[in-house]
């Protein structure tokens, strides 16, 4: 049992979190680029509404793509904190095998 000053991570757990958040920027990818093309209608000569449209579109993948980079990021960082954590606590356990008896 872990005393109240202690951490506790359960590291497996993070690892799936950081695997299940960068599965989730790739799906954000996929949706993303299918959607090409789909989300204003074509540039039609006269239509000023048409050409706003597809500059819209334009933002919004941009933001899209921005939205799966930090996504993907983040993801990538639970997986490194994991990391991080596992190989301090190996080698606090270490230090502690070391110890005199």
């Amino acid at each position: 049992m872990a005393l109240p000053h202690e951490l506790a991570v359960d590291v497996p757990a993070l690892e799936q979190a950081g695997a299940g958040v960068e599965a989730a920027a790739v799906t954000l990818s996929d949706a993303r680029s299918s959607s090409d093309g789909n989300l204003a209608p074509g540039r039609h000569a006269g239509w000023d509404t048409a050409t706003t449209a597809a500059e819209a579109a334009g933002v919004w993948n941009g933001y899209l793509d921005g939205l799966a980079a930090e996504v993907r990021g983040f993801g990538r960082e639970l997986l490194a904190a994991a990391r991080r954590i596992q190989a301090t606590d190996q080698s606090s356990g270490q230090d502690i095998d070391r110890v005199p008896r």
